[in-house]
């Protein structure tokens, strides 16, 4: 094995903070929605892919506060900024960011490249993550994240363990982060506002600074949808064999996991695996960290015997109380059964 693999949960407190470090987590992230942000866009997620108070710190001091109890057990915190912003919400954006590494933050995660470059200018001390939302599938987006300060790449959740290695070789030296359980959605998280546009209120266009030359600014209004009902993984879709489906939403029943496949993400780069679900019950949490916890315990103890797998498996059954889908892993070519009727 190479050197320990970390796990990355998410919280939205400071109360949540401590139990889920308690359980074992190395890093801490969360998502931010404040009160004049909320003014400005609503409770859209279009500040941090996540919608409605609950999923976010309900303070900069109790974002701060997160980043505090990391810290005094030698862990980090990182603040999901990771949508992109219109012009409108970059000011406010990069002022939230400024004010989170002034107060001891010391992580973001990323995908806008305003964003980015405005850390560049300020020659910001904050780690840079790359969200999965920036959508790098080649060693060449790689190289230009780089060269914008990104220390971390946080990886799509569609990819394989071999495109992972493939990719991984050929880009620069950089940290690598997995999804390893919950919420294996076969949308591509990149291009998840064109499966589903954002959330916007209605009398609020979302404009770009997108140019088709230099100098002559193309705004881009995203208009309403009046067939939109609600986020794409709510609604029903078709499948590839032509089955209508849903994305699976129980993460409590059977989780989506990637526990059988450690060695192999190792090997391939990865150094970070991550607990999706900003938002989810502090006990889902807790036990995703529980989970993660004892199956990098179990490979550390037997290296890449064949029984680990058979051990992580009655590990999974008395963690979640279901069999684990071997349809549901992470990283493996093919469809997750719950989106077909496995």
């Amino acid at each position: 094995m190479l050197e320990p693999m970390r796990i990355a949960a998410p919280v939205t407190s400071p109360a949540e903070a401590e139990q889920v470090l308690d359980a074992g987590a190395d890093e801490l992230y969360f998502g931010l929605l404040l009160p004049e942000w909320t003014a400005v866009l609503e409770d859209a997620d279009l500040w941090s892919r996540r919608q409605g108070q609950a999923a976010h710190a309900a303070s900069l001091d109790d974002a701060l506060a997160i980043a505090a109890a990391a810290a005094a057990r030698g862990r980090t915190a990182a603040l999901a900024l990771n949508a992109r912003y219109t012009r409108r919400q970059a000011g406010l954006v990069q002022d939230a960011a400024a004010a989170w590494e002034a107060g001891g933050g010391q992580a973001v995660i990323v995908s806008d490249l305003g964003l980015l470059a405005g850390l560049q200018r300020r020659d910001s001390r904050l780690r840079r993550h790359l969200s999965l939302l920036a959508g790098v599938y080649n060693a060449r987006s790689v190289a230009l994240f780089v060269s914008l300060g990104v220390c971390r790449v946080i990886l799509p959740r569609d990819l394989t363990v071999a495109e992972i290695r493939n990719l991984t070789r050929a880009a620069p030296p950089v940290e690598y982060e997995a999804l390893a359980i919950y919420q294996r959605c076969p949308f591509q998280d990149e291009l998840c506002g064109f499966h589903h546009r954002p959330r916007l209120p209605p009398d609020e266009p979302a404009e770009f600074a997108y140019s088709v030359l230099p100098g002559r600014p193309l705004p881009v209004t995203l208009s309403g949808d009046p067939e939109y009902e609600g986020h794409g993984c709510q609604l029903p879709w078709r499948t590839p064999a032509g089955l209508v489906g849903w994305c699976p939403r129980d993460d409590y029943r059977r989780p989506p996991c990637a526990a059988c496949l450690v060695p192999q993400l190792q090997a391939a780069g990865v150094r970070v695996l991550k607990i999706a679900g900003r938002g989810y019950p502090t006990e889902m949490v807790v036990r995703a960290v529980r989970f993660l916890r004892a199956a990098l315990e179990l490979w550390h103890q037997h290296g890449e015997r064949q029984a680990v797998p058979e051990s992580l498996r009655r590990l999974y059954a008395r963690t979640f109380g279901t069999p684990c889908d071997a349809g549901c892993c992470y990283y493996t070519a093919g469809s997750c059964g719950a989106c077909n009727g496995g």
